[in-house]
């Protein structure tokens, strides 16, 4: 008797157990390249190896299509080149993750990415690209109600204007600053505050 071509319902389900198995096995190694990275970075303080490892991750969860691991993968990779004044390497891949929190619609990480990215163009001296970015990320943090990134963006905006010169916008956003950190009892980020008023 000649079988059928096509292939059967147990052979596709097997199709299916083995490609589940490949995906599970592919992941846990992403995330096993990510803990080595955390470590080389952490307890090694070997930036280079995290980073590799990293690069790692990154190209196993872009192929299996984790748009949330990529981009937190990415977050970090960012945090690793930061530590090898990378300054121009870090932007590239914050801007690339926040592409991806804002197709997730995560609200607070694209929040926090524009804060990071705004104190690093300001350590570029690239005052306008800065402000605009911590407007942005002003309204998100204000809207979500969190205080401390909020107070983080007004401060952040009085780097801006300080740097760029125009004092009396830069002693606003510090008051703004300052008056959300006292509430908060943030007494380092206070102390960061007076530091600026001392100096302008």
């Amino acid at each position: 008797m000649t079988r059928a071509f096509g292939s059967s319902h147990v052979e596709v389900e097997q199709s299916h157990a083995v490609s589940s198995v490949d995906r599970e096995i592919e992941e846990a190694r992403a995330e096993l390249a990510s803990a080595e990275a955390r470590i080389a970075f952490l307890v090694d303080s070997n930036p280079r190896i995290a980073r590799e490892k990293y690069g790692d991750a990154l190209r196993i969860y872009r192929e299996l299509g984790r748009d949330e691991r990529v981009a937190e993968t990415l977050s970090k990779l960012g945090e690793v080149c930061g530590e090898l004044g990378e300054a121009s390497r870090v932007i590239e891949v914050l801007d690339e993750a926040l592409s991806i929190f804002r197709r997730l619609q995560a609200k607070e990480r694209v929040g926090y990415v524009l804060l990071e990215l705004g104190s690093l163009l300001i350590g570029e001296g690239l005052f306008r690209d800065a402000e605009a970015r911590l407007k942005e990320a002003l309204v998100i943090l204000r809207g979500l109600g969190d205080e401390s990134g909020t107070a983080g963006a007004f401060f952040h905006l009085g780097e801006v204007f300080e740097g760029a010169r125009e004092l009396f916008e830069a002693r606003i956003y510090f008051h703004k600053a300052e008056v959300i950190f006292r509430g908060c009892r943030e007494g380092r980020r206070l102390a960061d505050v007076h530091l600026r008023f001392g100096r302008i």
